[in-house]
């Protein structure tokens, strides 16, 4: 880890934004009294930041996925003189991953009639993690993922012991929920709405502040197919990608 501490300027002041207790963006100010500082010092920081940054998100299992330096891609960070920019995935945001499962149960017992309640069961959803170049997925707990690479995915879908959630979904979307929106130009105004649990589980979850970090949609597929399952488009997914993060430091002179 780079120790800014041998920098020859004053470390500098660093704000760092939280959603849920969790880092997911900062910003490095430098203040510069440019009578007792050298255009070569001043440059020396900016590599080193760089390089720190780098290597904390490299350790969060979040590799850079673009690196300009000076507004190209092609020059190396040894050789930046005024601005470098990097760009990363997403530190995940646990909540958010609870927000998701909490709302895809409250959607499901919205709108289908308990029996055995093995469909509102969290535990009869999985997890799957799929890398940028991935095939095949690997199920993981989302607690434990600490970074989500730009290119990645993780998915929300039915175990094997719900085979039936394709066929609940869609029967969902066929009956129409009736719903009525307590803000904006409808506000009042009761609707039919033919969709299925899930997507009216990312509904709420697209109006949120997760949005401008994460992007989210409902898909079939016969790639996230469910053992049992005789839907003949697949299984349903909850996919969830993230969005580009961009650190940029930049010498103001």
């Amino acid at each position: 880890m780079v120790n800014l501490n041998t920098a020859p300027l004053v470390i500098p002041k660093r704000r760092v934004v939280k959603v849920g207790g969790v880092a997911v963006g900062s910003k490095d100010t430098l203040n510069v009294e440019m009578e007792k500082q050298s255009l070569s010092d001043i440059q020396y920081l900016l590599k080193e930041i760089t390089y720190e940054d780098t290597e904390q998100q490299i350790r969060l299992d979040n590799p850079p996925t673009r690196v300009a330096v000076d507004n190209r891609e092609n020059k190396p960070v040894s050789q930046a003189e005024w601005k470098t920019e990097v760009q990363f995935g997403q530190i995940i945001d646990h909540i958010m991953i609870r927000t998701v499962q909490r709302e895809l149960i409250n959607a499901i017992r919205r709108t289908t009639q308990e029996r055995t309640g093995a469909l509102q069961d969290i535990h009869n959803w999985e997890w799957v993690y799929y890398s940028k170049k991935g095939k095949r997925g690997v199920k993981v707990n989302p607690f434990k993922i600490e970074a989500l690479p730009s290119g990645a995915r993780l998915v929300l879908r039915p175990t094997s012991k719900i085979p039936y959630a394709s066929w609940a979904n869609m029967w969902v979307a066929k009956q129409g929920t009736d719903f009525t929106p307590s803000r904006g130009k409808n506000k009042g105004v009761t609707r039919t709405r033919n969709e299925g649990f899930m997507a009216q589980a990312i509904a709420k979850f697209k109006r949120s502040q997760f949005a401008k970090s994460y992007t989210m949609w409902v898909s079939f597929s016969k790639k996230y197919q469910t053992a049992g399952d005789t839907y003949p488009h697949g299984s349903p997914a909850i996919t969830i990608m993230a969005r580009r993060t961009r650190r940029s430091y930049r010498r103001r002179l």
